[in-house]
């Protein structure tokens, strides 16, 4: 018995299932067995009894004549997993139930527990429902995955490099500005040709090196407001010409950031690139609510503070509307973050507000089986405490951007090697040991630069850490 993909009769993206994949397995040696010793985990949870279709291939058995000694037990499963045209049949998973004996004409039945992400992603660069699919895994195991901004080859090798070590998923993601630092400084950005352009190349660079870490990679573009959305298009259209050649897009996910827009703009407009981003299989992670503080070129330090926390009913009006589109999709409310640095205490975070974003979707959808059904992102992570960190977890964030904290660690390598050094980088010939010395081996951009890709990379071993994401591939 193989289930060669799974499916869904609604599509509705309340929750989803990863948790058995049937296959020929070493029970295929027995000719006659007294019971399905079917190997079964998965995070179960008596709250999320969503009954389950799946698409079966049992040399033309259907489900109605699988033995009946087949506890047919419920899990979560959602939308979106389509069968491709085959026919499907509507029926929960199969636990073991001993057989009292007899012929059993299923014996290739064995189920391989879904114990990490490589069991339901593969590395290398994902695509929109593979990054679905493993946000719900992380919202199951209970962690978050680090979004990092990077502006270069160096910072982005820094980055799958702490991934590949901590064994993890990761995420890299580009800004506007850092795209176009990617592609050059000295190449004219008018009309965002250079942010096109860097950000692009900087997907190319990834989807090239991510299979050799050996780590899923979601590429992510970061804020993009409505003044850049040229700089948007010209990414999307990158992706549609991927997907036309490959059959999957460029980027994994894209972020339009419209909240300084009204929700009325907001959300028509996010829905529009939605409606684009689906048809090439691609994530979109949108803002409602105001991130404080400065990045990138957008300054919110002077926002009145009631914007800088969403409400449940601005939350549940972007649900609502994308939800029609799609599943693939992220919320970045606003619970008091500020972009930037700041010391622990100095800006009130009330992480609480994202449980009640989840409990209000619930009410207003009438959902049984999953207390989070939206994915949130924590913009503004740096400076946070753990405690704060671990509790926005707890209520359904997937992703925490990383920014401001990895600059600095990256310039600290640097720094510190440049301070250790300094009398062998005045000169290129002449040091401490001798006049006649070359320095070189000093000055050399890969030996200084390497410091600072090794300090990035611990400051993201610690994200990875504060968010629980370690071990988990």
């Amino acid at each position: 018995m193989t289930v060669s993909s799974i499916s869904s009769t609604a599509h509705s993206r309340h929750s989803e299932l990863w948790s058995c994949i049937l296959d020929e397995g070493a029970l295929a040696t027995e000719p006659v067995l007294s019971g399905l010793a079917v190997r079964y985990a998965f995070m179960e949870t008596p709250e999320l009894p969503l009954r389950a279709v799946f698409e079966l291939d049992l040399l033309g058995t259907t489900p109605e004549s699988i033995p009946e000694c087949i506890a047919w037990h419920s899990l979560r499963l959602g939308p979106s997993c389509y069968s491709g045209g085959k026919q499907s049949y509507s029926r929960p998973i199969p636990i073991v139930k001993d057989r009292p004996g007899g012929q059993n004409t299923n014996k290739h039945l064995q189920a391989d527990p879904i114990l990490n992400v490589l069991d339901i992603v593969k590395p290398g660069v994902l695509t929109g429902d593979e990054v679905r699919k493993l946000f719900l895994y992380a919202q199951e195991k209970g962690f978050a995955i680090p979004a990092v901004n990077c502006t270069s080859s160096s910072t982005i090798n820094a980055v799958l490099e702490a991934a590949r070590d901590q064994k993890t998923p990761i995420i890299i993601q580009v800004s506007q500005g850092g795209s176009a630092f990617y592609a050059g400084k000295g190449l004219p950005n008018g009309n965002q040709e250079a942010s096109i352009l860097g950000a692009v190349a900087a997907a190319k660079h990834v989807r090239e090196v991510a299979k050799a870490y050996g780590v899923p990679v979601v590429m992510h573009s970061d804020h993009c407001a409505k003044k850049l959305l040229p700089w948007m298009d010209g990414m999307i259209e990158a992706d549609e010409a991927y997907f036309k050649e490959h059959g999957v897009p460029l980027f994994s996910s894209h972020m339009i950031d419209l909240s300084e827009e009204t929700n009325e703009v907001n959300i028509g407009t996010t829905r529009k690139y939605f409606e684009r981003l689906a048809k090439v299989n691609c994530f979109l992670e949108m803002e409602i609510g105001i991130t404080g503080g400065e990045e990138d070129g957008v300054n919110n330090e002077d926002v009145d503070a009631s914007k800088l926390y969403t409400t449940p009913e601005d939350v549940y009006q972007v649900y609502k509307s994308l939800s029609e589109v799609g599943p693939n999709f992220s919320i970045a409310a606003a619970f008091g973050n500020v972009h930037g640095v700041y010391k622990p205490g100095n800006v009130v975070l009330r992480p609480g507000l994202l449980k009640t974003y989840q409990d209000y979707v619930v009410e207003k959808e009438n959902i049984t089986n999953n207390k989070k059904p939206v994915f949130l992102v924590f913009h503004g992570g740096s400076g946070s405490t753990h405690e704060e960190i671990i509790e926005a977890v707890s209520y359904g964030v997937v992703k925490m951007n990383v920014d401001t904290d990895t600059q600095w660690a990256y310039l600290c390598g640097v720094r510190d090697f440049v301070q250790e050094k300094a009398g062998y980088l005045e000169a290129q010939v002449g040091n401490p040991e001798g006049q006649d010395k070359p320095n070189k081996k000093y000055y050399d951009p890969r030996v200084w630069v390497r410091c600072g890709e090794k300090t990035m990379s611990k400051r993201v071993s610690e994200a990875n850490t504060s968010l629980g994401n370690v071990n988990t591939l």
